[in-house]
């Protein structure tokens, strides 16, 4: 189909042979125009969707703003589109009669602010749209305008913008937003089309608003004053989100095998959860029940099994009471640390990303085909939408949905028993058996799965983090799942297959710096965020390099029990926090040659690791056969 034939259309020509045309130039081949006729194709389009009795007439309005968006994926034709002229066009069109036509022109919008967001948000701002937007979510309840509405906000409130205080002050979006989501992750649940992008792009909007409304206050009370890191700040006003997300993150289960376990929406759930306050809504968190620490059962939850489900540990994997660890004494951190702080800072720009570089790729014309609901931040699909009375979408209701759940009632479920479960299996999926973090076999499933590890772990364990420095009951909960006083310490605690083990290696982790720094502020925490308990709990060598970095130096000496943490029966050894059995610790003088070469390995081995931990402390044995003072046979 050429461009000429475009031209030729009159108003006398049939509506069939009017769409014939505009669908061949929607459908051709990549090269069959050039940039200069794709420009001047687009804006022709937009004027005939202006005054479509000119030359396309009223029945292809909707096809007409298809081939807009099929012409528009490329960066220079969107530039085009991004006019302040052409944006209120569009934004007067979304909220047209015709269902198609309206969906048609939020995909036009989508696209173009996916792909040249620089350039369009101000323009796009100026006019009504996003309005529009937040009318259209208020009023639709369908998935597929759901998503398409939210995708719209997403992007205009993706910046710390004047919008996102009014979309909060003026226009309520805030309870839109959460008497939306549920319903929308039912959908998703559901299996219905458009429920996952749907879900995806609303959490996607809560996250915004999380993040950026707060900031905006702080600027204008104080503009000098640096942006606070993710999950600092808040303002009641965003209440109503409080229990839908956390809702959500309790509807919402992990993938199942062979899928990996921590994919959209339940990532943006758990990154909007970061941004919520823990304190002030404790009941809600906890759904009251772990007002007092004595009520707060432990359920059995494997430290042994990647399945969270796998039950309470095996006779193999535990001993007595009395090999619970050692707490030695070391230079303490306050309780009131800055620990928390230092993790959420590791996330100061945890926003929802746009990926230039992805969306470029996905929006090449050499596809040929428009991008698939399920394409996260790529641009909107041309799948056609099931024909709908559009009425209501021109129906602007003056209040916002009336959500089903009352504010602030406590959603079932147990928010710490299902972070820490997905923590179970998301550490087992990635991170299988006793096998080093930097094993190139990890990098590689990552690249296949097309995920950047640090960026997906990393808020998971943030949000553990923040449930344990929020509560009480919390951090005890979590240390007795993960370090439980029956814990077996007759191997090497580093080289258990579970959830402990594959925290300590991580610890040590080069390649994955961002899940390193958050375990480690993970340990501290649950271990009272004091280094003497994090020390005895888990041995000093695992968590040397860490403690450095934190600016305590000292190894630890002696120390006496806490209420917290009582000491075992039995010697621990605290560089490694295994029990020590005189039985199977003979002397120097009693070892044979080979023993003694045994030992000299397994010493050399601790002493690489300890090493390896950023301390700055060299392997003695290393430096002494650089020096010529030990030689091989």
């Amino acid at each position: 189909m050429s461009a000429s034939a475009y031209e030729a259309l009159k108003p006398t020509d049939s509506a069939a042979h009017t769409k014939s045309v505009l669908d061949g130039i929607a459908n051709a081949m990549p090269f069959t125009f050039s940039e200069e006729q794709r420009q001047t194709l687009v804006q022709g389009l937009l004027d005939d969707v202006r005054s479509p009795d000119k030359r396309i007439g009223q029945l292809n309005v909707a096809t007409a703003l298809n081939t807009v968006k099929m012409l528009g994926r490329q960066p220079s034709i969107a530039s085009v589109i991004a006019t302040k002229q052409n944006l209120e066009l569009l934004a007067s069109t979304m909220t047209n009669e015709d269902t198609q036509v309206a969906y048609n022109a939020m995909k036009v919008v989508a696209n173009t602010l996916l792909l040249v967001l620089d350039n369009a948000l101000d323009k796009w701002l100026a006019t009504d749209g996003p309005v529009a937007a937040i009318r259209v979510l208020n009023s639709r309840s369908e998935p597929e305008p759901v998503f398409l509405a939210s995708r719209i906000l997403f992007l205009t409130t993706v910046k710390q913008t004047a919008f996102v205080k009014e979309a909060v002050e003026t226009h309520g979006l805030q309870d839109i937003l959460a008497s939306s989501l549920l319903p929308t992750v039912e959908l998703y649940i559901a299996g219905k089309q458009w429920g996952k992008d749907a879900s995806i792009d609303l959490l996607k909007v809560c996250f915004n608003l999380l993040l950026h409304y707060p900031r905006l206050l702080d600027a204008a009370n104080d503009p000098s004053a640096a942006p606070k890191a993710m999950g600092e700040g808040w303002n009641p006003r965003l209440e109503p989100l409080v229990v839908p997300i956390l809702a959500t993150f309790y509807r919402i289960p992990p993938a199942n095998p062979p899928s990996a376990p921590l994919v959209a929406p339940l990532t943006h759930v758990v990154n909007s959860l970061i941004n919520l306050p823990i304190k002030p809504y404790a009941a809600v968190w906890f759904n009251q029940q772990e007002s007092d620490p004595s009520t707060s059962a432990v359920p059995a939850i494997s430290t042994t099994a990647a399945s969270p489900s796998s039950g309470p540990p095996s006779p193999s994997d535990t001993a007595s009471a009395a090999d619970a660890p050692a707490a030695p004494e070391l230079v303490s951190t306050p309780k009131e640390s800055n620990g928390l702080q230092r993790v959420l800072k590791l996330l100061p720009t945890m926003r929802t990303p746009i990926s230039k570089g992805k969306e470029r790729r996905n929006s090449k014309e050499s596809s040929g085909r428009s991008m698939s609901p399920g394409s996260g931040r790529r641009s909107t699909s041309s799948r056609p939408s099931s024909p709908h009375s559009a009425s209501q979408l021109s129906s602007v209701h003056s209040s916002p949905k009336q959500s089903s759940t009352p504010a602030l009632s406590p959603p079932e479920g147990d928010v710490i028993k299902k972070a820490f479960e997905l923590l179970e299996v998301v550490t087992a999926w990635y991170f299988p058996d006793a096998l080093d973090p930097d094993d190139s076999s990890i990098r590689d499933r990552a690249t296949k799965e097309d995920v950047q590890l640090d960026h997906l772990v990393s808020p998971l364990i943030v949000l553990l983090t923040r449930l344990a420095a929020g509560n009480e009951p919390a951090r005890l909960r979590l240390r007795e799942w993960l370090i439980p006083a029956h814990l077996d310490r007759t191997r090497p605690l580093e080289e258990r297959p579970d959830t402990l083990g594959r925290c300590l290696r991580l610890l040590k982790s080069v390649y994955f710096q961002r899940v390193k720094e958050t375990v480690g502020e993970f340990l501290f925490t649950i271990c009272d965020s004091d280094a003497t308990v994090l020390a005895g709990q888990v041995g000093y060598g695992n968590v040397a390099g860490y403690l450095f970095n934190r600016g305590l130096v000292a190894p630890p000496p002696p120390t006496s029990p806490t209420r917290d943490s009582p000491l075992p029966e039995g010697e621990i050894n605290p560089i490694t926090g295994m029990r020590v059995d005189p039985n199977e610790q003979p002397g120097a003088s009693d070892m044979t040659d080979e023993e003694k070469e045994r030992e000299a390995e397994r010493l050399f081995v601790l002493f690489d690791r300890l090493e390896r931990t950023g301390m700055g402390v060299q392997n003695p044995f290393r430096k002494a056969f650089e020096e010529g003072k030990i030689q091989y046979p």
